[in-house]
């Protein structure tokens, strides 16, 4: 266990004496708002009394490029903030220990963000001991939370790296805790660690920990941790900086968390303003001439656990493709590095200049402990090339073998204002407005929120996603849809299946029925794929069946799966 009740008692004793000191990175503002600097006095992270973080961005001209709030509840998630040069903790992070040993140090080593890493070790400690660096974070009850972060353990000896969270109610007593190790044998290397879990139900707070526990005598160890993120996740991507928002630099070559592996020299790596499904940023590659078989990958190393389903997906555009192909490609590995088995799917050959989501599924071997996540170009010919875009990648366990990207809504940034990431609209007539909404009051979960009106007859409004399909296979796509009104108009389900001409081969609509308002329900249909689909548009909106028709409802949760 993390710590015994005395011990607690002693934690939560020292937050309230933390809470205290300030670096001078870091000033209290008006309305419970907290404010973070860099080491050019440059406001860089707004904390919100909601508990909301508001993240500045600027040009190399000190000017600021973009204000925006992000779906990452932590402050200073990389680390980078640390202007009163204090080596052991970052700003906006605190510490605990109850072994007399340990050691914290923020230092330019090891890292997968801009310049610094934060380093914990330990040595000599004592049975049931641990060193945690903490951030305390506001919640909501009974909301899906994932708490992740870049791990790289130096070494360990009877000993655990671990993420835990821990949730308070507003008397500050613990209601519960969660905690996930990583994978003992894993080192020397960044992996994804991640912890997902369902907030108690009277939680205001969670504390957020990392760091290093035993469980026998004696244990020691070091490691680096980087690139932290807290979010609410009903789908639960378990993959770290998923969007490839986050490029502290602003002139790397790779988002941070990623990695590059290629055998063809000359290959391109680039992050792009345009275009872009999720936030502001997506990830470009770009090959040379290949040797047949020849292939350059970006890639992520993730800790999972065994034996269960798992999702992988990401939006892909290809911009122009030669004698190669567009994979997604999953691999998996034991706990001493030995590779199990792989899973891929490849992108359709002629679908060019439009995003798709692309995904597998798959269920994790009984011995493994790491999956490394690929997205990238394999020559299938001598001089095989292409240049694609990649963004909103997700890695997620998933018993219901989604196809979608962003299903439940929880990726929002303000690239696409009012509209889930990886999402588009599509309409004919009328005036809508689009909002992400959450936590959802009838669902406490967040959802797409659709509102119409002025729409003509037989006029039509959708929020759509394009993906790749196989021929002959029959699909189910449905919807959890709650309508608050409906005037002259019909929430519907629609899908439309494309070969690889992009000509429209078939469709199939489905109405949500009249006089079920106010409550969540499920609209779903079937349908089998025609020989020569490749890929499929599902919408969700409202049609008109007068003039003037208007309307709102809210969607929660939308599945594309193959029917068994």
């Amino acid at each position: 266990m993390l710590s015994s009740k005395p011990k607690i008692t002693f934690y939560l004793t020292l937050l309230m004496i933390s809470t205290l000191f300030i670096s001078d990175s870091v000033a209290m503002g008006a309305g419970g708002k907290t404010y973070y600097y860099d080491t050019n006095g440059r406001l860089v992270n707004e904390a919100l009394h909601s508990n909301e973080i508001m993240e500045y961005q600027y040009d190399l001209n000190g000017n600021v490029k973009r204000k925006f709030r992000t779906n990452n509840m932590l402050v200073n998630p990389n680390f980078e903030l640390n202007a009163s040069k204090a080596t052991d903790i970052a700003s906006g992070w605190d510490k605990w220990s109850d072994t007399g040993s340990a050691l914290f140090q923020v230092i330019p080593a090891s890292v997968v963000s801009q310049s610094v890493a934060q380093n914990i070790s330990a040595s000599g400690m004592r049975l049931g001991t641990a060193a945690w660096l903490f951030q305390d974070v506001a919640v909501k009850g009974n909301l899906p939370v994932l708490f992740n972060g870049d791990v790289s353990i130096e070494s360990i000896n009877k000993a655990k790296v671990s993420l835990c969270i821990q949730y308070f109610d507003a008397a500050n007593t613990l209601l519960s805790q969660k905690t996930v190790d990583y994978p003992s044998g894993a080192l020397s290397s960044y992996m994804t660690l991640s912890l997902t879990d369902i907030t108690p139900p009277n939680t205001v707070r969670a504390r957020a920990h990392v760091g290093i526990r035993t469980e026998e005598g004696g244990g020691s160890g070091a490691f680096y941790v980087d690139n932290m993120a807290f979010r609410y996740d009903t789908a639960g991507n378990i993959l770290n900086n998923p969007s490839f928002e986050n490029n502290l630099s602003g002139q790397k070559e790779i988002a941070e968390s990623w990695s590059r592996w290629s055998d063809s020299g000359g290959s391109l790596l680039q992050v792009v303003s345009s275009p872009v499904t999720s936030g502001v940023r997506a990830q470009k590659l770009t090959t040379p001439s290949m040797k047949t078989g020849g292939a350059s990958w970006l890639f992520q190393d993730v800790v999972t656990q065994p034996n269960v389903p798992i999702s992988a997906s990401g939006n892909i555009v290809v911009d122009q493709l030669t004698s190669a192909k567009v994979y997604i490609i999953i691999q998996f590995f034991d706990e001493k590095n030995k590779f199990l088995s792989q899973q891929s799917v490849d992108y359709p050959t002629g679908m060019l200049q439009k995003y798709m989501t692309l995904s597998l599924n798959t269920i994790t071997p009984a011995d493994s402990v790491r999956a490394r996540l690929h997205v990238g170009i394999q020559a299938i010919a001598e001089g095989g090339n292409g240049s694609i875009y990649i963004d909103h990648m997700a890695l997620n366990r998933d018993p219901q073998r989604n196809m979608l990207s962003n299903p439940s809504f929880d990726a929002n940034s303000t690239a696409n204002v009012g509209t889930a990431d990886s999402w588009q609209t599509w309409s004919d007539s009328g005036n809508h407005t689009f909002q992400v909404m959450g936590p959802l009051q009838t669902a406490n979960t967040y959802g797409q929120k659709f509102t119409s009106a002025n729409m003509k007859k037989n006029g039509a409004a959708w929020l759509l996603q394009d993906v790749v399909v196989s021929g002959n296979k029959l699909v189910e796509f449905k919807g959890n849809i709650l309508v608050e009104r409906v005037v002259q108009t019909k929430v519907s389900l629609c899908i439309q299946f494309f070969d690889r001409n992009d000509s429209l081969l078939s469709e199939k609509y489905v109405d949500y029925p009249a006089g079920v308002l106010q409550k969540f329900s499920t609209l779903s249909l079937t349908e089998k794929t025609p020989s020569n689909a490749v890929s499929a548009r599902v919408h969700v909106g409202l049609q008109a069946t007068a003039a003037g028709g208007s309307g709102t409802f809210y969607v929660k949760q939308m599945i594309l799966k193959y029917s068994e």
